[in-house]
């Protein structure tokens, strides 16, 4: 069986995984995971703060009902999502941009977004 070369240019090692030779995966994977902590760690903040924890309380308080309603739906709310999103410019604690939603539709509505967010980057 041919051994595949790096694709990193100029890499005279044989690749392993991914088209990468050893040294060069662990380093890519290396930098990928830095910049995805880096990018976690300032989203997670807001959701840390008090003021966050006290806006979250008085939206669930308001409306204890899920607003999105996803087939699946279980009815009781325990989490809030944003109508726009906090990377799309939406209010971080702006009651109008927020939404009562039970697990099941908030992990649904999520993913929804990411997967439009990743299309219209990716176009």
């Amino acid at each position: 069986m041919p051994t595949r070369l790096c694709l990193v240019p100029r890499c005279p090692n044989p690749a392993t995984a991914r088209g990468r030779c050893d040294e060069h995966r662990k380093a890519m994977e290396r930098e990928r995971s830095r910049v995805r902590r880096a990018e976690g760690v300032e989203r997670n903040r807001m959701y840390a703060r008090k003021r966050w924890r006290t806006t979250r309380k008085a939206k669930l308080f308001a409306n204890p009902l899920c607003e999105l309603e996803h087939p699946g739906c279980l009815g009781i709310a325990n989490e809030v999502h944003h109508r726009i999103a906090m990377e799309d410019g939406g209010a971080e604690y702006a009651m109008e941009n927020l939404i009562s939603a039970c697990k099941p539709c908030h992990s649904r509505e999520s993913r929804r977004e990411v997967l439009t967010r990743g299309k219209e980057g990716g176009a």
